[in-house]
This record gives C-alpha cells, sequence and structure tokens, in this order.
C-alpha cells in the first residue's frame, strides 16, 4: 500500500468520523427538540382532559357516576397516561383507568406526593409538575362535589389525579425524528460518496503515480513521466517532478559522456592510474597501475594499504 492509498484512508476516516458526529448530533438535537415539542403538547392535552374531568366530577360525580366513569375510562385509549383517577374527598381512589388502583388510598398511586396534593386541593387552577425519572409528569387539580344545590367546599374537595408516562411515545419519538432527518442524512452521505470519489480521483491517485515515479527515478529510470492530475498543488508538483526526471536524465548523459571519454583517454595513455576520494576515502586503483606492479587487476583490492605497500621505498620519503 503506497503513500497515497494511505493517506486517502485517514482522510475517508477522518470524513466518516465526521459525518457520523454529525449525524448523531443531527439525531440526538433533533431528538430533544421533539422531546421538548411532544412534552409541551402533551401537557396542553393533560389541561384539556384535566379540566374536561374536573368539570364533569364537579357537576355530576353524585348526580350522574357513570358519565364520569366512562369518561375517566376514555382516558385509557391514550397510549401516554400511565393512571387517571378521580379521588374523593376522603382521598379514596373512586374511578381510575386502572382496575387495580379502584378503591384503594391515594398513598398507592404512582407518584403519589402528600405536598402536591394538599396545594391541589388548596388551588382551583391545574398543577403539572414533572416525575421522578423526567419521562412523565403528574397533572392534578381540584373539584367540588355537589350535593343538591349548595356546595359545601372546604369539606366536599376532592383531587382529579393523571399521570403521563412519555416513555412509550419515545420509540416512535426517535423513528419520526430519524424519518423527519431522513432527508439531511441521505445528503450527508451522497456529499460523502461524492468527496470520497473525488479524493481517490484527484488526491490518491496522482499521489500514488508521483510516489511510483519517484521510485523510478530512485532506481535509474529518468524516462519516467506523469500527466498533469488533481488539485492545482497536486499538478504543479507532478511539473516539478517531471523536470526533475528530465535535468537528470541530461546529467547522467553528460556524466556518462565524460566517464567514457576519460576512460578511453586513461586507456589511450597506458599510464597506471590512482585515485583517492577524499570525502568517502575510497581508493581507485587502475587494471594497467595493479599491472605495471606485477600484478593482475583481481589480485589486488582497491584500498590505501594496498598503494602504500606497493610504492618505491625511495618514492615515499
Amino acid at each position: 500500500m503506497n503513500n497515497g492509498w494511505r493517506l486517502s484512508i485517514v482522510l475517508q476516516l477522518v470524513l466518516l468520523t465526521v459525518m457520523l458526529a454529525a449525524i448523531v448530533v443531527m439525531l440526538v438535537g433533533g431528538y430533544f427538540v421533539a422531546k421538548k415539542e411532544l412534552l409541551n403538547n402533551t401537557k396542553v392535552t393533560a389541561q384539556g382532559a384535566t379540566a374536561q374531568l374536573t368539570n364533569l366530577a364537579g357537576h355530576l360525580l353524585e348526580s350522574n357516576p357513570q358519565i364520569v366513569a366512562e369518561a375517566t375510562a376514555m382516558l385509557a385509549t391514550d397510549p401516554l397516561i400511565r393512571l387517571a383517577a378521580v379521588i374523593t374527598p376522603d382521598e379514596q381512589v373512586r374511578y381510575a383507568t386502572s382496575t387495580a388502583a379502584q378503591g384503594r388510598s391515594v398513598n398507592e398511586l404512582y407518584g403519589y406526593s402528600r405536598a402536591l396534593f394538599d396545594r391541589a386541593q388548596q388551588q382551583d387552577n391545574i398543577i403539572i409538575e414533572a416525575s421522578e425519572d423526567g419521562l412523565g409528569f403528574i397533572a392534578v387539580a381540584s373539584y367540588t362535589a355537589a350535593v343538591g344545590i349548595d356546595r359545601i367546599r372546604s369539606q366536599s374537595r376532592g383531587v382529579i389525579y393523571l399521570a403521563y408516562d412519555l416513555n412509550p411515545g419515545l420509540y416512535q419519538l426517535l423513528l419520526h425524528t430519524f424519518e423527519k432527518m431522513l432527508p439531511e442524512i441521505m445528503a450527508l452521505l451522497v456529499m460523502s460518496l461524492v468527496f470520497s470519489v473525488f479524493l481517490n480521483r484527484f488526491v490518491t491517485v496522482p499521489l500514488g503515480n508521483i510516489e511510483k515515479a519517484t521510485l523510478a527515478i530512485e532506481s535509474g529510470d529518468y524516462d519516467v513521466r506523469l500527466d498533469p492530475l488533481g488539485p492545482q498543488e497536486i499538478r504543479l508538483l507532478t511539473h516539478r517532478l517531471n523536470q526533475m526526471s528530465a535535468q537528470l536524465k541530461k546529467t547522467k548523459e553528460a556524466l556518462d559522456f565524460q566517464v567514457e571519454r576519460m576512460r578511453l583517454v586513461i586507456k589511450g595513455t597506458n599510464d597506471g592510474i590512482w585515485d583517492w576520494n577524499i570525502l568517502t576515502k575510497d581508493d581507485y586503483l587502475s587494471p594497467r597501475w595493479k599491472e605495471i606492479v606485477g600484478y593482475r587487476d583481481e589480485e589486488l583490492e582497491n584500498v590505501e594499504s594496498t598503494f602504500v605497500d606497493l610504492i618505491y621505498p625511495d618514492d615515499m620519503a
């Protein structure tokens, strides 16, 4: 795998991470916005249902209790209502959406709070408080039962109790949020795919070709040339690489010519040549030099000690 592909994979992983993070943020944000909207809408519904049941209980609980019972039972059709109940002034559950709750004490009701009930009996407005788990709320309101013609508020004050649980609606809420944001999510996926194709076509492939070209030049192939592809920066890099390859080829040809000319000169003079590279400390002893001192080329190494050992002693002085 070349560096171009590695870069492409890294960039695409970064893109995928950013895209997934954006989708998660969109879904979470949309979920909480929708949850808040659901909570507000449910509270409005709860106020209407509580007010209606309060009105019925106040006027018909004693004269026509069947209507109150039916109205209470109808609230069971709302999947978000965990429990709806009419509580008598002596704190007994008279009618409830749950048959198990009927006839029991308020202490056994879900979310029961004595302070909340006291407040409801002392006020004429509907009180709504969040449940302890934060996924629902309790709506309560007091009513005054009509006894004959007069209303004895201080002694005949009952409470309408509605407990809402948003859990059943959370799945639908999340599904609705996803469906609502599906176009945006699809747009992100399409943009990601387009960017990935662009990245592969105009970045990964050109960089991979550049890497292959540099390896070819390193191995001595100076005829390699690349077509300029991709963004301006990569095209400029490709152009510079082509110029460098062409210049290296000219330099190599000139050097080869000089080396060949030097070889012919040395061969023509019939002299022995010794050369010492002061930078690399490498020695060169020509075959003719070795022949002059009485050896074949393969019998002597091209090292400094060979030259020093075979110098005539008087020449060392």
